[in-house]
């Protein structure tokens, strides 16, 4: 194992994801005699917990959760319903709590799925979009976000991405990527009206140098 060179400033935040570390997998890692000495809720939050106590004693100070959730595309607004969250509100709670008691920050993070809930593709990686594919996406976004938002602000949720994490996209014009933006811009500025927290850009991988998001958003 890699020996340390040397140590970060003292500016520079620390922070551990749990990325995929999903209630699921957790639960279902376990044999049917492990299952027989508690609830599925015990285990899972058991779990988080001794996961969050290892991230303190390794210093750190900032920890992302990371969401998903297949899509309802009945109607032409795409919606999660809260039952097909990978990681339902009640862990998102709980974990906030127990991080608040060890003085680590919880930051959101949405990854766009591609499929629906019929597993129904609904948008690639690396699609080229059209404006209505595009508008689609973004509607779908917007409107999860807000949600998202709302919820982040009433159990105290430190930070939260305004763009989505795990869905490249490909937009082949200006027109269509001027667009993107401002779109964004509207994004931003719902999730800001519900939400107290910072708000940061970059989850989705390509970070456009530009100043409509970049005076919107927090770089720490």
């Amino acid at each position: 194992m890699p020996a340390p060179r040397g140590e970060l400033a003292s500016h520079i935040t620390r922070g551990i994801s749990f990325k995929d570390y999903a209630p699921y997998l957790l639960w279902g890692g376990l044999t049917e005699t492990e299952r027989g000495n508690c609830s599925q809720d015990e285990y899972v939050k058991l779990m988080y917990l001794q996961a969050l106590q290892a991230m303190k004693a390794s210093g750190v100070q900032r920890t992302w959760l990371y969401n998903y959730g297949r899509w309802n595309s009945e109607n032409e607004l795409w919606v999660v319903e809260e039952s097909e969250y990978n990681l339902p509100n009640r862990y998102v709670k709980y974990i906030v709590e127990q991080a608040a008691e060890l003085d680590i920050d919880i930051y959101y993070a949405w990854q766009f799925t591609g499929n629906d809930v019929n597993f129904k593709d609904l948008v690639v990686l690396g699609e080229t979009m059209t404006q209505e594919k595009l508008d689609q996406i973004l509607d779908a976004h917007q409107h999860n976000m807000i949600k998202q938002a709302k919820y982040g602000q009433e159990i105290g949720i430190k930070g939260i991405a305004a763009d989505w994490n795990a869905m490249n996209i490909n937009i082949p014009t200006d027109e269509l990527k001027d667009y993107y933006l401002d779109r964004f811009v509207e994004i931003i500025d719902d999730i800001r009206a519900n939400f107290d927290g910072k708000i940061v850009w970059g989850q989705i991988g390509n970070v456009t140098n530009d100043e409509r998001i970049f005076s919107k958003v927090s770089f720490s």
